[in-house]
């Protein structure tokens, strides 16, 4: 409750200050009172759709021939590992990495993981034979 009748005091100390000048007033007031609604983050589903996009990728993985389109900016905001190698090795500025050690569906599983902050649907992983499951 006293963070409520910290508000009415505002509100009163407002009107006071104000009295004289009933927009300002009323914009003060609508301000406290109807304070803006902050939409829950769709920040995941927009990354999602920039993964999905590729247009502007400036990367590009090829796993046993499957190429993946990716963001460098993203990939090393997400990883400690992507982001060492793709601004602290700056001795090598590839465009195109080769990937030999895993499968194609894998790697997306990551990306998507790394984009949208969500597992792929459909695909599970069996840990102890690192052998992919499609459901």
């Amino acid at each position: 409750m006293q963070i409520a009748s910290e508000k009415m005091a505002f509100i009163i100390d407002l009107i006071k200050l104000y009295d004289d000048n009933l927009e300002i007033l009323d914009s003060c007031l609508t301000r406290i009172l109807h304070p803006i609604q902050v939409p829950e983050s769709d920040i995941g589903t927009h990354f999602g759709m920039l993964l999905e996009g590729m247009g502007d990728s400036d990367v590009v993985f090829n796993i046993a021939g499957e190429k993946s389109h990716a963001h460098k900016l993203v990939l090393a905001a997400r990883s400690p590992a992507f982001r060492m190698e793709f601004f602290e090795n700056l001795d090598d500025d590839k465009e195109e990495i080769v990937l030999t050690d895993m499968e194609p569906i894998v790697f997306k599983a990551i990306l998507h993981f790394i984009y949208s902050d969500n597992l792929l649907e459909g695909v599970d992983f069996d840990p102890s034979s690192a052998n992919v499951i499609y459901q």
